[in-house]
């Protein structure tokens, strides 16, 4: 198998390592996260839920798609280890803020920037795990496969469905005013279904899930999702959450999950304008060059016509001086004659 998974039993927390944000084309930036093992290698964290039970199935839009899994009384050790990441990813953002954004960002502020893929429930219904599943051109990013390891469509997923997931844990994506733990569904596993078609199977059947039966195909419904057990003791604003504030939570959350959307595509508008502000800067800038280069060429060729002025006045100088020395020899030569001339009349004379 390509995909090693981590039991999320043996993951600690301080060996969790968040790489420096990186700008997304969307505008957004990522701060990946890697886990570092005892040989020193960095390795992607891909867990294996325990199984979950999925009330509505599948919740597909035309530009989102996500799964809510609720947490029963069976799976706390699971519902511990993602709070206890969610309060670590708080403090790491709080301390390393000021080196990832030149800022630093108090402790109030990324709570409540901070926002977990967990879901308080309403009265007494147990907390959900609710996760965003990839799409691209409208199909989804993640393969989904039944008891039979059979590849099956998400639209045959019956309410009520116990499901299995594999989870990539991506990083923290930071909005303008949000932190986002993502978490990505690779595979989901299907119980009680029936399908047809065999693909690649990442499901490890032997990583058992807290208190579940390996040999276990059908699971009966929980009678107290709620966590009615002497033996667990609830965080205090889990159990002290009102149906009304659980409510409010829901609608603000819905509230926020739209902004989050809006400003991821105002962010990949900004980032296209940028590019196109960009690209029409370069090519202003080419043209300024190009003009430039044709200013001093005319600069070198009036230069030149200066020289060659300079030339012809130089050649017409000295064919002037050719024709003055020439009309000097031809005087010279007349006051030479004369000279003879008068010569001979001074021996006439004395004779």
């Amino acid at each position: 198998m390509g995909v090693e998974i981590l039991d999320y039993k043996g993951i600690s927390l301080n060996n969790i390592v968040y790489e420096e944000p990186k700008k997304m084309k969307s505008g957004s930036f990522i701060s990946e996260m890697k886990y570092l093992t005892e040989s020193g290698e960095k390795k992607p964290i891909i867990i294996q839920t325990p199984r979950l039970l999925s009330c509505q199935g599948i919740s597909k839009m035309e530009t989102r798609c996500n799964i809510e899994l609720d947490f029963d009384k069976d799976h706390w050790p699971f519902y511990e280890f993602i709070t206890d990441l969610d309060d670590h990813n708080i403090v790491i953002v709080e301390k390393y803020s000021d080196t990832w954004f030149k800022q630093k960002f108090p402790m109030d502020v990324v709570e409540e920037f901070y926002r977990s893929p967990v879901k308080l429930g309403r009265g007494k219904n147990p907390p959900k795990l609710k996760l965003r599943i990839p799409m691209t051109d409208g199909l989804l990013g993640c393969d989904i496969f039944d008891s039979n390891k059979q590849k099956i469509d998400y639209t045959t997923i019956d309410n009520d469905s116990k499901i299995i997931s594999v989870l990539h844990l991506i990083g923290l994506r930071f909005l303008k005013q949000q932190v986002i733990c993502e978490w990505v569904p690779l595979q989901l596993k299907i119980y009680n279904h029936a399908s047809s078609k065999n693909r690649e199977y990442l499901i490890d059947d032997n990583l058992l899930s807290d208190n579940e039966d390996p040999e276990e195909s059908l699971i009966s419904t929980i009678e107290e999702p709620h966590f009615i057990n002497t033996d667990l003791e609830l965080k205090s604003d889990i159990v002290n959450e009102s149906s009304a504030a659980a409510d409010v939570a829901d609608a603000s959350e819905e509230v926020e999950e739209v902004a989050a959307v809006n400003e991821e595509v105002a962010a990949e508008v900004a980032a296209a304008e940028e590019e196109e502000v960009t690209a029409v800067a370069e090519v202003a800038a080419e043209v300024a060059e190009e003009v430039e280069e044709v200013a001093a060429a005319e600069e070198v060729v009036a230069e030149e016509e200066v020289v060659a002025e300079e030339v012809v006045e130089e050649v017409a100088d000295n064919d002037n001086e050719l024709k003055l020395l020439s009309k000097i020899e031809l005087l010279e030569n007349e006051i030479d004659k004369k000279n003879k001339l008068i010569e001979n009349l001074r021996q006439l004379l004395i004779n």
